[in-house]
């Protein structure tokens, strides 16, 4: 029996507990299913008390009492499929979600897909973690697409709090038919350091412009080359803050080919300045961009915001936060685009 199921890899096996050989129908049905998971139905007509609690033991899909009706055991078997195909499913349903809940650190709870708790502990987290605004929008609004389509989605909410403006990015994860997992992330830090440094960006814009139109207009040599001083220590002080910042940066030209990257870059992924400079992010494969579909994205949006990931020169897996900005010539065109990314 063992050898024909290896050979024969069924949907189910009918085994008779009354087997001949060396061991018993119950030892061998257990013992295909360890080594290949082929569900199984004993048949027999022994109702020896002690060969029932054996059988018992070995978690059959059914038991049927011989003689067999027609009728009862198509019913059984199809059953019996349907309810292994049912745990199969859940049980990866559970490791999904085990794998997710153990490699987050924010903070999630379970909804049914009716959008109520699954239990009394999710509805404690969710009154403790997610505002009201953001509950009831993911109940009424998101839940019911992620159901109907099957797929996570995220979104990102802005709620003002004691007349502060506090960021969040949630996350609803498909699980199965009934559950989706609510993952909730502050993130008012992130989006408070990307308006700074938005706000440095245009700063450092704005001097670049005033220098040029008193360069102009005044038509100074000696003025203009203050102000080229002036803008030089700018950039000198920004160029030691990239050099020595914590995040990720990156220089791309109009086109995508990568013109610098800082050493924070070099020392994640591990690959050296020579082999990073002069690579285009459009084309697939590159390291820094992973998916050509997010640097079209970027070029059609101007500005955006998101995660990215890449595998390091070692075979690493890594994820960036990344916020994308431009930097623009006196015809407003797009000279350079400017990447800066946090390791999450």
């Amino acid at each position: 029996a063992i050898i024909a199921a290896e050979k024969l890899q069924p949907d189910l096996i009918l085994m008779d507990v009354g087997l001949t050989g060396d061991i018993d129908g119950i030892e061998a049905a257990f013992a295909i299913f360890k080594k290949y998971k082929i569900p199984y139905i004993y048949l027999t007509g022994n109702q020896d008390c002690e060969v029932i609690q054996r059988a018992k033991e070995t978690m059959p899909q059914s038991y049927i009492i011989k003689p067999i009706n027609e009728n009862l055991l198509i019913a059984n078997i199809e059953l019996a499929i349907y309810k292994f195909e049912t745990e199969q499913k859940l049980a990866t349903s559970e490791k999904i979600v085990s794998e997710l809940s153990s490699n987050i650190n924010d903070s999630f709870f379970y909804l049914n897909g009716h959008g109520g708790y699954l239990t009394p502990e999710d509805e404690e987290k969710s009154n403790k973690i997610c505002p009201d605004a953001i509950r009831t929008n993911c109940s009424e609004q998101v839940l019911p697409r992620v159901m109907e389509k099957k797929e996570n989605e995220t979104v990102y909410y802005k709620i003002k709090k004691r007349e502060k403006l506090q960021y969040y990015k949630v996350i609803l994860v498909y699980v199965s038919s009934d559950v989706v997992m609510v993952i909730i992330r502050d993130i008012t830090h992130e989006k408070t350091a990307e308006f700074k440094y938005e706000e440095y960006i245009k700063s450092l814009e704005s001097e670049l412009e005033k220098s040029k139109a008193m360069a102009k207009h005044y038509n100074l040599l000696s003025k203009e080359m203050s102000l080229r001083d002036e803008v030089e220590t700018y950039l000198r002080i920004f160029s030691k803050a990239i050099e020595q910042s914590p995040n990720v940066v990156f220089f791309l030209d109009k086109d995508g080919t990568i013109e610098y990257v800082n050493p924070k870059f070099l020392q994640l992924s591990g690959y050296m300045h020579e082999e990073i400079l002069g690579l285009n992010v459009s084309k697939a494969g590159n390291p820094v961009i992973a998916e050509p579909e997010i640097w079209n994205l970027i070029v059609a949006k101007k500005r955006w915001s998101g995660e990215l990931y890449n595998i390091s020169k070692e075979g690493k897996l890594y994820y960036l936060r990344g916020f994308v900005s431009t930097i623009k010539n006196n015809a407003d065109e797009i000279t350079h685009y400017i990447i800066t990314a946090e390791d999450i």
